[in-house]
């Protein structure tokens, strides 16, 4: 079984999460099989998988099995202005666009050292740089963070 954290509380019931941005739009449901409630930057030992079907896209916290999966992993859940992959190794994501600004819903499974930067309404404040901790989970790094001295353009 992996360990899987999440950057958003993820409660007990069946379907813990989701997110659409209209009703033509893909409904984005994350479903917990295991019966366990999870903090924000907690983790879960479970299994994971994804189905994208008709209209929706599923990703699956199922139950341990036996099975050894030494794995660490993170789901990242946005339900606003979407975000994108800076850096890192994406396993699978899933989004929902549409309505004003840049309104988008989005969800994805990354391994350690991915870094995310989720955006903002219309991008007036700029993005949330978030980094993938193999032992802390999720972490915040701050709001337009430079992350390498490559990004800098020498004058």
């Amino acid at each position: 079984m992996a360990k899987i954290f999440f950057n958003l509380p993820i409660g007990k019931e069946e379907r813990a999460w989701e997110a659409s941005n209209g009703a033509t739009r893909t409904n984005l449901v994350l479903v917990n099989k295991t019966g366990r409630e999870c903090k924000a930057d907690g983790y879960l030992i479970a299994s994971i998988g994804f189905l994208n079907k008709g209209n929706h896209s599923f990703l699956f916290i199922n139950p341990q099995t036996g099975s050894n999966d030494p794995r660490t992993l993170g789901v990242f859940l946005n339900d606003r202005c979407g975000y994108r992959v800076v850096m890192g190794e994406e396993l699978f994501s899933a989004s929902s666009v549409g309505g004003p600004g840049n309104s988008e819903s989005k969800f994805g499974v990354y391994s350690p050292g991915a870094v995310i930067a989720s955006a903002t309404y219309k991008m007036r404040d700029g993005e949330n740089f978030w980094v993938l901790d193999e032992v802390k989970g999720w972490n915040f790094i701050g709001k337009d963070a430079v992350l390498a001295d490559d990004e800098i353009t020498e004058l």
